[in-house]
């Protein structure tokens, strides 16, 4: 291979590689989104709507009855919808971990000894962690554009009932998002982080599993312990510290709608001229609620975004290691040669080859067990031609 040819060949993108494949099932489910979450404020509307009759006593009862058959119908449609989304998103979902999971396993048998050498440990943690993640990350992935677009309808909402004091609220809201950036930022480096130790953990538990007849021998389970533990408890701190800032991060935005609310209702009360009559406080606490999911998935959104770049990132590696060249053996009809080796360098590494040369050919009724010795000999004797 010509490596100055190859300098300036771009490498593959794995996300658009993904996006072609399974982008037209994506974004079926991406419109069942849309259109649920429009249906999401229907509610907050006819409940206005309601209230309004009944203060209204020249209306007539079937006004009534059609506006709560119109509320449960809205929120049956709504739900059903929502439920249908996350099934196509979950199914999408799991045809990409399928999908992840085949390419590492096929990968896995075209590497090159350098290439198997270096990713040792790496391999049961990209089936089990890495491609298990895209499983439920789909499902999250739309609340990039529908956490905003939920937030800017209520905002607009309730600046309709509650005027300025809506800015209040929406400043609030404001003051969480440095925070978020913190957090995810520490989200990042700490996945990092643990997918590392996690490498070396199983990479360490391979190597002794391999090797636990010479362990048992010696006697060396204590030292290897000592040692795995003490991986072990690096790759646990990662945990900890993940934790803790995701429970930071939660609590954070779990509370926002809380204060969020009631800054509006003070600032409102504090500023404005009208009364906070039945239609202002329950449509505004509504819309408090439903301003509530989107404050609260944005965060676990972003943070499982970092986790699926990072681990997109992990697997493109992979799949761009080093392999073997398929037309370094080749199966052709020799005769009466069973196994035909012919100006042969083999090394450990592809630049520095540990032996050069080697010629030699074994017959087929050389290759019985009876003619082992002879075989044996046979390679010697080429190996020390080469010499």
């Amino acid at each position: 291979m010509d490596v100055k040819n190859t300098k300036h060949v771009k490498e593959p993108s794995l996300i658009w590689c993904l996006c072609k494949v399974f982008g037209g099932k994506f974004l079926a489910g991406t419109f069942l989104k849309f259109v649920s979450d429009l249906l999401c404020f229907a509610p907050p509307i006819l409940l206005h709507l309601i209230i309004k009759f009944v203060d209204d006593k020249k209306q007539t009862m079937l006004v009534g009855i059609f506006l709560t058959i119109l509320l449960f119908l809205s929120s049956i449609a709504q739900s059903m919808l929502l439920q249908h989304y996350y099934f196509r998103s979950y199914l999408v979902g799991a045809r990409i971990r399928t999908a992840l999971v085949n390419l590492i396993y096929k990968k896995t048998f075209r590497l090159s000894t350098q290439s198997r050498n270096a990713s040792t440990g790496t391999i049961t943690n990209l089936v089990a962690v890495n491609a298990q993640l895209f499983l439920t990350i789909t499902a999250f992935l739309n609340m990039l554009w529908s956490s905003p677009l939920q937030i800017v309808i209520c905002m607009y909402m309730l600046w309709y009932y509650l005027g300025i004091a809506a800015i209040a609220g929406l400043a609030t809201t404001i003051i969480f998002i440095p925070l978020n950036v913190i957090a995810a930022n520490l989200n990042k480096t700490l996945s990092v982080k643990k997918l590392e130790s996690q490498d070396m953990r199983l990479k360490l538990l391979t190597e002794m599993l391999n090797g636990i007849k010479v362990i048992k021998f010696y006697g060396w389970e204590l030292s290897f312990q000592r040692i795995i533990d003490k991986v072990r408890n690096e790759e646990m701190g990662h945990y900890t510290r993940f934790a803790l800032v995701g429970i930071i991060q939660s609590f954070t935005w779990s509370s926002a709608p809380f204060f969020v609310a009631a800054v509006s209702y003070a600032t409102f009360t504090l500023c404005s001229d009208r009364i906070l009559d039945p239609p202002t406080a329950f449509v505004s606490f509504t819309l408090f609620y439903l301003i509530r999911f989107p404050l609260a998935l944005l965060p676990q959104t972003i943070t499982m975004l970092i986790q699926g770049y990072v681990a997109l990132k992990r697997i493109k590696s992979f799949l761009l290691l080093e392999e073997t060249n398929e037309n370094d053996i080749k199966h052709e009809n020799t005769g009466e040669i069973a196994i035909m080796m012919k100006n042969v360098y083999v090394g450990w590494e592809k630049n520095v080859p540990f032996l050069c040369n080697l010629n030699f050919e074994i017959k087929k009724e050389e290759t019985l067990c009876s003619g082992w010795r002879n075989r044996q000999w046979k390679v010697i004797a080429a190996l020390s031609a080469t010499r």
